[in-house]
């Protein structure tokens, strides 16, 4: 009687020892839970992070395109003004040439009048 009493003392013990393993295990269970859900979270907060910075790169390299090609036309402008301003140089110096030769053939002219 008393192996019996024994044995149910160990089966007693086995399964309190058991039942606690269970809930250790139980709450490990939950813990792991607690952290994938964290972990999920952050990811998904990383990646909606990662797609507006896409999007704001994309927009970016957008605006920079068209910010060069605003910088080429105003060169291609400023190019084009120095030309004009040149070529009328060039026609107002012709034109004062031009000028100073009729008043000396007017001057000639009158000379021999």
């Amino acid at each position: 009687m008393t192996e019996c009493i024994h044995k149910c003392f160990q089966l007693i013990s086995n399964g309190n020892a058991l039942s606690a393993l269970s809930a250790k295990s139980e709450q490990l269970r939950r813990d792991f839970a607690e952290q994938l859900r964290a972990t999920n979270i952050k990811k998904e907060y990383l990646r909606n992070q990662y797609s507006k910075l896409s999007q704001a790169k994309q927009l970016s390299e957008v605006k920079f395109e068209i910010v060069e090609e605003q910088l080429k036309l105003l060169y291609d402008s400023m190019q084009n003004l120095f030309q004009s301003k040149n070529k009328k140089d060039e026609v107002q110096t012709e034109i004062l040439f031009v000028k100073k030769q009729c008043q000396d053939l007017k001057f000639e002219r009158d000379k021999f009048q």
